[in-house]
């Protein structure tokens, strides 16, 4: 008791709690929770589309945005549907407020291309300033291999979480992430290195105006004799 008598301990202990609340701050941000409120208002209202009625009755952003987001959504049903991951509309809802990552990473993949194609002019470019490709430090022999830590925290997030979804549905994507696993890489590594390739593939697919083709990629990984072929048998 004496202890806390002492104004340096209360006061290590208030900055302990300080660190500790700063910390904690925000854990549940990741998909399916939401960052940003104005995110989840621009969703709400292109989900609301689906009633009938077409008109936002909100203006304080772009209504385009959100009519984009709607096509999106009803494409997204409409490929649910037929392949059996939905068996009406009441599915597709419950997901919305179960699970609202669907609904959520396209939008903010749209953000993150735009629709001006000379915006970036390589992969590489997309890499480097959404901080998913690391910093590398030479000096001499010595070789640093760190993080990108200067870099827009949230475009860094989506294409972290998209790589993360994605290995749920995709073989490949699957397979490298335990191909990294087992090369020693920790969860966060193996994520951030998958959604390395995946904004390959999607810089290919924006620039061409073409759409992605699973099966025609894992031919030409088979093709390539890929390293990742024998993760993929495995699967």
């Amino acid at each position: 008791m004496n202890s806390f008598k002492n104004p340096t301990t209360f006061i290590l202990l208030l900055i302990l709690l300080l660190a500790l609340s700063v910390r904690l701050l925000g854990i549940n941000y990741g998909l399916p929770y939401v960052l940003y409120p104005d995110e989840a208002v621009i969703v709400n209202h292109a989900m609301a589309f689906g009633t009938g009625d077409l008109n936002p009755h909100y203006f304080i952003y772009p209504s385009l945005y959100m009519y984009v987001l709607f096509i999106v959504y009803g494409m997204t049903y409409i490929g649910g549907r037929l392949l059996g991951a939905f068996g009406s509309t009441d599915d597709f809802i419950r997901l919305f407020f179960t699970d609202a990552t669907i609904f959520y990473l396209p939008g903010r993949l749209i953000a993150a291309f735009g629709s001006d194609r000379d915006r970036y002019h390589s992969a590489e470019e997309v890499q480097c300033y959404s901080g998913i490709a690391p910093v590398t430090r030479r000096s001499g022999k010595t070789l640093h291999v760190s993080s990108r830590y200067a870099c827009p925290k949230f475009l860094k997030q989506t294409f972290h979480e998209f790589a993360d979804h994605a290995r749920k549905w995709s073989r490949w994507s699957a397979a490298y992430y335990r191909q990294k696993r087992e090369a020693g890489c920790k969860h966060q590594a193996a994520v951030r290195a998958l959604a390395f390739k995946w904004i390959r593939i999607m810089f290919r697919l924006w620039k061409t105006h073409s759409t992605y083709d699973e099966t025609r990629y894992i031919q030409q990984l088979k093709q390539t004799n890929s390293p990742l072929v024998k993760y993929l048998e495995t699967a």
